[in-house]
């Protein structure tokens, strides 16, 4: 490698160098926003993933048969208004409605 190319090289490793040092927050915050973003907020194991997501499927497709098909789609279940708004709250919770 000649020498111009090692010169231009060394200006461009400073440039993004200071460019980095001026763009990123500080390296704590960054490592641990990534730390956050790759392990999530309670760093759940496979297990746990897969019994959560079960868990959440199992009480949204119960809340889509009692409140939105029997309750009120035919009103053949009269629900009190506790079950009714949870009912409500999680489908616009899980399915925007």
């Amino acid at each position: 490698m000649s020498m111009g190319w090692r010169f231009a090289t060394l200006i461009i490793i400073n440039f993004v160098e200071r460019l980095s040092d001026m763009l990123l927050p500080d390296w704590a915050v960054l490592n641990a926003a990534i730390d956050w973003l790759g392990h999530g907020l309670w760093d759940l194991s496979w297990w746990q993933i897969v019994l959560f997501t079960l868990a959440m499927t199992h009480v949204t497709i119960a809340s889509v048969t009692i409140f939105l098909h029997r309750h009120q789609a035919h009103r053949a279940l009269d629900l009190h208004a506790i079950p009714s708004h949870f009912f409500r709250f999680w489908l616009w919770l899980t399915r925007a409605r």
